[in-house]
């Protein structure tokens, strides 16, 4: 019984690990999102600030989770784009786009609050 017990003890952390519910970086491939994500804000950060559309620029991009999100300094008199919009920016960016197919999000940010999270680029047409 009590080797029953400490078997069961061993097993359930690696257990968690593969179960997507109690685990939002295990991908659907069995896949590290999280670390996917790491490496993509790591990569893209090297690269900022940039403008990724006419008045929007990308200051800063930090990992959260299975999320890559991006701090954004938009222009004063400029109109925001819809959702839409911002799926067309994260999946037309080939890191952010391979980050999306293999689950993860990108989030899009001003002054600390999020303005879209994308999450598919089936989105886009």
């Amino acid at each position: 019984m009590r080797a029953l017990l400490i078997l069961a003890l061993m097993t359930t952390p690696a257990m968690a690990q593969m179960n997507p519910v109690k685990n939002p970086c295990a991908g659907a491939g069995g896949g590290d999102i999280c670390a996917a994500a790491k490496g993509t804000a790591d990569a893209l950060a090297k690269s900022l600030p940039r403008e990724i559309a006419p008045g929007i620029r990308v200051m800063g991009a930090s990992q959260g989770g299975p999320q890559v999100q991006l701090d954004l300094m938009v222009a004063a008199d400029l109109r925001l784009p819809d959702g839409d919009g911002f799926a067309r920016l994260a999946c037309g960016e080939p890191p952010l786009s391979a980050l999306i197919m293999r689950g993860g999000q990108v989030a899009y940010l001003l002054n600390g609050k999020t303005l879209a999270t994308i999450t598919s680029c089936e989105e886009v047409n």
